[in-house]
């Protein structure tokens, strides 16, 4: 927003004010001076400064609204504007409504006057001046006036073509209405003075005169209604819609006008009707034998002002103490509250114990709802540069409560075997209707709460491959939502990860090679049993993961021994492999942590048997067995061979080649042999050894390896 000093003079007295202050001051005060600028316009030197309000403050865009926030900053009393008597003349108030047909929810006002023989329209030089001091192209007609009162008081005015309404209505008596315009319909539109059609494809508002579509609401005008320089007669519309809806049918038909912007930053009605009776004074102040008379009336009743508690040691425990010479905390004497509030139009009324009844001047009753929001504005009109900054001495900065301390500990785990932790949105794109879809999503690939991490950490995945960063194995920790019944959504927090596409060596004597599915199911167990969980595998696939997830060698985690699934492993789904673009050798998994922090918290009972003084025997065999075959069977079948002295069984190898049957695998075991009674002797070891091997002919068909 462009600032003229000159023009801020006339409204306050600043000519006294050092500009470098003035620019601090507004700076402090949450109006940002973005540049500056110094312009020589029409043989004059303008000083202009170019800032920006935050987004709750929509009542200072505009020149008398920003002047009475200077104003109240530098305690200078604001010159009120001339807004002259015509509205009061034809008889207009919030009282008395000559038409009601405007029956929209969403517009709060709607005023149209009609403008008769306006023909030696002059626009002062002043005018002109200031325009160009905003950036605003003269277009020597009434628009200049329009523009004007626009960047004056904030309000937008809409100009038509009489002529042309009671011309194409055969008639001047007509009354206006707000409806949806047919679908498929198209639509002509005035959009920087050139004609613009639009086909109507969803949902669309139009105001009508009778059933003559006349322009879209706070939008544009229809293209057959706008004046142009040789119209006489002018209806002029003024009126206040809401900001939401504004927004929403300017992304629907695709076009934003400086009318639009203005309706989506929110317009306050408290000054409308003097807005409109300005732009009238300006009108006749140029031509005095036009005919002014009012069309339709549709304006929303006085609104009672807002009335907030304040309380002094509310503003005490906030604000803190202000900086001042002596060495005592000093705090804002009361008469400095009600000085600064009043100075910015608040209505103070003293109750006892140190609190007021604060009414809230009608132009703030948007952004002014409770005592935080008072509080804030004595704050800046004393500048919160001039409190005293003091943090708290705190000892100890919170404490570290279980969820939290389990996530360290779990995160530590992904750590050690090489992962990187992962962030992504909640929000992704529609895929299925089970999905919570958004309301109003800012973009539609973010249109809908996920179902799952895994979507996103393939996509992380392809597009770091595409970026030449083939080392990427990671995990997410994230919440995931569910539609539950009567349509409410239940919420989970998971952990999910994805890993296996670097070549590694496996074995000293062997070629770089991806890791098999059950080395990639061993990294995740070697998590599980730092966590000391006793996991069990169940070939099945949740519904969910049919589409990520490989359908044959995929596996659901389960607790061992109970119902508690904690989750799901397995390699990614070729289909979406293809279609992304990336390796198939892939493994995928996603955990639910809110399950795993409960069996954390679950006692357990620690058992502790006496050490063995013995030393182990480690002895390896090798065989040829079915793949139909589980592990886990085997593993349990040579552990009741002799459960005495074999202590472990561990997986060294699988391989698959052309020296291997077809559908059988060689594994090879390592056997730790360990007595807590004795030194074993190779006897005793080659005895059992023996009935293993035996036992595995007989029982699995196995072909044993020398």
């Amino acid at each position: 927003m462009r600032v003229p000093l000159s023009w801020v003079t006339e409204l306050i007295d600043i000519q006294d004010i050092n500009l470098d202050m003035l620019v601090d001051k507004l700076t402090l005060a949450g109006f940002e001076v973005e540049e500056i600028l110094v312009e020589t316009i029409n043989q004059k030197s303008e000083i202009i400064l170019d800032l920006s309000a935050t987004a709750n403050r929509p009542d200072s865009l505009s020149m008398n609204g920003i002047s009475k926030e200077i104003g109240a900053i530098l305690n200078k009393p604001l010159n009120p504007i001339k807004t002259g008597d015509i509205i009061t003349r034809l008889g207009i108030s919030k009282i008395k409504n000559k038409q009601s047909t405007i029956n929209f929810e969403n517009c709060s006002e709607f005023l149209t006057v009609k403008i008769r023989n306006l023909t030696n329209l002059v626009i002062p030089g002043w005018i002109t001046q200031k325009l160009l001091c905003c950036d605003v192209t003269p277009q020597k007609n009434i628009q200049d006036l329009i523009n004007y009162v626009l960047l004056e008081t904030g309000y937008p005015f809409q100009l038509y073509d009489l002529d042309k309404i009671t011309s194409a209505l055969k008639n001047d008596n007509f009354q206006f209405s707000i409806n949806r315009i047919p679908k498929n319909d198209v639509v002509s539109l005035t959009v920087n003075e050139v004609k613009t059609e639009y086909k109507i494809k969803t949902e669309i508002l139009g105001l009508y005169a009778n059933n003559l579509l006349i322009g879209l609401p706070g939008i544009s005008e229809e293209f057959n209604t706008t004046p142009t320089n040789q119209t006489q007669n002018f209806l002029i519309e003024g009126s206040i819609y809401n900001s939401k809806y504004i927004r929403q049918a300017s992304r629907k038909i695709g076009l934003r006008t400086e009318r639009s912007a203005r309706y989506e930053k929110g317009i306050n009605n408290s000054n409308f009707l003097s807005a409109f009776s300005r732009l009238l004074a300006l009108i006749e102040l140029s031509n005095n034998d036009i005919g002014i008379s009012c069309c339709s009336t549709f304006l929303s009743e006085e609104i009672k002002p807002n009335k907030v508690i304040l309380t002094l040691n509310s503003i005490y425990e906030i604000l803190g103490p202000i900086k001042h010479s002596t060495v005592n905390l000093k705090y804002l004497s009361i008469e400095q509250i009600e000085n600064y509030l009043t100075r910015l139009g608040f209505e103070l009324k003293p109750n006892n114990n140190q609190t007021w009844e604060v009414s809230v001047p009608a132009i703030r009753k948007d952004d002014i709802t409770q005592e935080i929001d008072l509080i804030e504005e004595i704050g800046r009109l004393h500048g919160f540069n001039n409190f005293i900054t003091k943090l708290p001495a705190i000892e100890k900065i919170g404490l570290e409560d279980f969820s939290y301390k389990f996530r360290k500990k779990l995160t530590a785990c992904f750590l050690h075997e090489g992962f990187n932790e992962l962030l992504n949105y909640s929000l992704v794109k529609n895929n299925n209707q089970t999905e919570i879809i958004l309301n109003n999503p800012l973009i539609s690939d973010c249109s809908v709460l996920r179902t799952s991490l895994l979507p996103n950490l393939i996509k992380n995945y392809s597009e770091n491959i595409n970026q030449g960063n083939v080392e990427f194995e990671g995990f997410e920790y994230g919440h995931i939502f569910e539609l539950g019944l009567s349509n409410s959504y239940n919420e989970f927090e998971f952990v999910s990860g994805l890993f296996g596409n670097l070549e590694q060596k496996t074995n000293w004597n062997k070629p770089l090679t991806t890791l098999s599915w059950f080395e990639a199911k061993g990294k995740i167990e070697t998590i599980f049993n730092r966590l000391h969980l006793k996991t069990s595998w169940v070939s099945e696939l949740d519904s969910r993961y049919i589409e990520t997830l490989h359908p044959f060698k995929s596996a659901t985690i389960y607790i061992k021994n109970t119902n508690f699934k904690i989750g799901v492993f397995g390699q990614i789904n070729s289909i979406i492999a293809k279609k992304k673009g990336i390796t198939s050798n892939l493994y995928l998994f996603e955990l639910n942590f809110e399950i795993l922090k409960q069996i954390e918290l679950e006692p357990t009972l620690t058992l502790y048997s006496e050490y063995s003084l013995y030393p182990k025997i480690i002895k390896d065999i090798s065989f040829i067995i079915n793949n139909k075959i589980n592990f886990i069977d085997i593993k349990n079948y040579i552990y009741s061979i002799n459960n005495e002295l074999l202590i472990n069984i561990e997986l060294l190898d699988q391989y698959r080649g052309e020296t291997i049957p077809l559908n059988h695998s060689s594994l090879c075991l390592k056997l730790t042999f360990q007595s807590k009674f004795k030194t074993l002797e190779t006897n005793d070891i080659d005895k059992v050894l023996n009935e293993i091997e035996k036992g595995l002919k007989i029982k699995f068909a196995t072909q044993m390896r020398g």
